[in-house]
């Protein structure tokens, strides 16, 4: 493979990373990935925190947070920071221990 060719299929790779974000509404978290859009209800988050199992023994989720609903859906989310991530979230969820 060449060196080229490398470059191109990392850079595929990668771009879809920089299409991902989050934004904390009065009601619910978003998650936007691409196309793709994963809203969770406040009033239905059951855990905000560090990632658990097998997951947690990857060093790629060791700065990811995991939020968890009643149903079992999951939503890791990755910011730049982490602290002002949770402050946010403790403002709409005070029932909930948050931490990392």
């Amino acid at each position: 493979m060449s060196l080229l060719t490398g470059g191109l299929i990392m850079l595929v790779g990668c771009i879809p990373h920089l299409f991902w974000y989050w934004e904390i509404r009065d009601d619910r978290v978003v998650q936007r990935r691409l196309f793709l859009r994963t809203a969770l209800p406040f009033s239905e988050i059951t855990y905000v925190g560090p990632v658990t199992g097998q997951a947690s023994r990857h060093k790629y989720f060791e700065r990811h947070i995991l939020i968890r609903n009643v149903a079992g859906k999951r939503m890791f989310v990755n910011t730049g920071d982490p602290e002002a991530f949770l402050t946010e979230m403790r403002k709409h969820l005070p029932r909930i221990t948050l931490n990392l």
